[in-house]
C-alpha cells in the first residue's frame, strides 16, 4: 500500500513538473518574445547651456524652461533652445550631475552637492557675465526641465508560413503605437522616503502629458513593416522591411527587395502593395528620422527612442497657495498605453512602467532659493 501511494505521489510529481516545464517553454516562444513593449530608461533635467560655439541657445528669455509645442516631443535636435527643440541627456544642457565652470556669477562652486540640478532663484533672474557683461538668464536660475526617455521595442514578428510552403520562415510587420499618457509626479525627500512608494514619497506636484490626444506623430513607438513573396500562388519566402533600406533611407530597388532581381516574382504585402521597395518606403524613413543615416540596427530591433518634458519653477501648493521651499526633491515618470490592436500586424498593446529621478549619478533636484 505505501508502495503504490509513493508511486502515485512519484506520477504526480513528475506530471506537475512536465506541466510547468511545458509552460515555461511556452512562455518564452517567439510570439511572445516579439511583443510590444515600452520602458522608461532614463530620467534627467536639463537648462540651456550657451558656453559652447554657436549656434547657441538665445538666454535673453526669461522662460528658459519651456518647450516649443511644434518641436515637441521629438526633433531630433540637441539645441533645444536655438531650434526651439527637446534636450538630450548626457549633453551640455543635461544638469543630472553637473560640475563644469559656471556661466552665472551666482554660483562658482564646482562640487555637484552645490551646483547640480539646482533651482537658485524665485523668479526669472538675469546676471552679468563676468566676460561680457550682457544680461542673460542663465543657469543656474529659477527652473529646470524634468524629462524622461522611453525606449520603445517593435520588430518585426516571426510567424508560420502558410500549410504546405517550402518556405522556412514568415515575417508579419509590427504596427506602430502611441504612448497615451506621462506622468511625472515630483516628491520632496523626507525621512526614511521610498520614492517608488506614493505613500512613503507622496506627489507634491504633479505633470500629465497626453501626446497622443495632441496627435504628436513623433511621439510614436515605430512599427516595422514587412514583405513576402508569392510565385504562382506559393508562398516563396519574405523579410523585414530593414533589409531594403540604403543608408540614406531610401529603398534599394536594386538588390534583393528590388523586382528588377525577383524576376516573375511578384511581392505582396498585407495591405495589397505589390512593389516591395513602395511597401518598405514608409520603413525606411520612418528610421532615418534626421535625413542623415538610416539605422539599420534600430530598424531591426524595432527601436524607438522618445524624450518627454515638462518645465518645473520649484512651486508646489504649501498652505493653499503656491509657492517654494527649499529642499531636495525627486520625481517618478510613469507611461502608459491601452491601445487595441488590428489583429494582424499589432496586438493589443496594455503598458504601464515607472523609474525615479534622481538615478545612478545623478542629484535631486535642489531648491536653494536665495531671492
Amino acid at each position: 500500500m505505501k508502495k503504490n501511494i509513493r508511486q502515485d505521489l512519484k506520477f504526480l510529481f513528475n506530471l506537475a513538473a512536465g506541466l510547468t516545464l511545458a509552460l515555461g517553454f511556452a512562455a518564452f516562444t517567439p510570439q511572445n518574445a516579439a511583443a510590444q513593449t515600452a520602458m522608461v530608461t532614463n530620467n534627467f533635467v536639463a537648462y540651456p547651456d550657451a558656453t559652447k560655439p554657436s549656434p547657441t541657445p538665445d538666454l535673453s528669455s526669461a522662460y528658459q524652461c519651456q518647450i516649443d509645442p511644434k518641436y515637441y516631443p521629438n526633433d531630433g535636435t540637441d539645441d533645444y533652445k536655438a531650434a526651439g527643440g527637446m534636450p538630450f541627456s548626457g549633453t551640455k544642457h543635461d544638469r543630472s550631475f553637473y560640475n563644469g565652470a559656471d556661466v552665472s556669477p551666482s554660483n562658482s562652486s564646482e562640487d555637484q552637492w552645490v551646483k547640480a540640478a539646482l533651482i537658485e532663484f524665485d523668479q526669472p533672474t538675469a546676471n552679468n557675465n563676468p566676460t561680457t557683461g550682457t544680461n542673460k538668464y542663465r543657469y543656474p536660475n529659477h527652473c529646470l526641465t524634468i524629462c524622461g526617455e522611453v525606449t520603445c521595442s517593435n520588430p518585426v514578428r516571426q510567424v508560420q508560413p502558410p500549410e504546405g510552403s517550402s518556405a522556412g520562415t514568415m515575417y508579419q510587420g509590427s504596427g506602430s503605437f502611441p504612448i497615451q499618457t506621462v506622468l511625472f509626479e515630483i516628491f520632496k525627500y523626507q525621512k526614511n522616503a521610498n520614492p517608488y512608494n506614493p505613500d512613503s514619497a507622496p506627489p507634491i506636484r504633479t505633470i500629465a502629458l497626453y501626446p497622443a490626444q495632441e496627435k504628436i506623430d513623433n511621439a510614436m513607438c515605430r512599427g516595422v513593416g514587412a514583405y513576402k513573396i508569392m510565385l504562382n500562388g506559393e508562398f516563396k519566402g519574405g523579410g523585414s522591411c530593414c533589409e531594403c533600406c540604403k543608408d540614406d533611407g531610401t529603398v534599394d530597388l536594386d538588390g534583393d527587395c528590388g523586382n528588377k532581381k525577383r524576376g516573375a516574382v511578384d511581392f505582396l504585402v498585407p495591405d495589397g502593395i505589390s512593389d516591395a521597395g513602395t511597401a518598405c518606403k514608409d520603413t525606411c524613413t520612418k528610421f532615418n528620422p534626421t535625413n542623415v543615416q538610416f539605422d539599420k540596427e534600430a530598424c531591426i530591433n524595432g527601436e524607438t527612442r522618445l524624450r518627454f518634458c515638462a518645465p518645473w519653477d520649484g512651486a508646489y501648493e504649501i498652505d493653499g497657495e503656491f509657492g517654494k521651499s527649499n529642499g531636495q526633491f525627486g520625481y517618478r515618470t510613469t507611461i502608459s498605453s491601452k491601445w487595441p490592436g488590428d489583429g494582424v500586424s499589432t496586438s493589443d498593446v496594455d503598458i504601464q512602467h515607472t523609474i525615479v529621478y534622481p538615478g545612478n549619478q545623478q542629484i535631486p533636484i535642489q531648491v536653494d532659493v536665495t531671492n
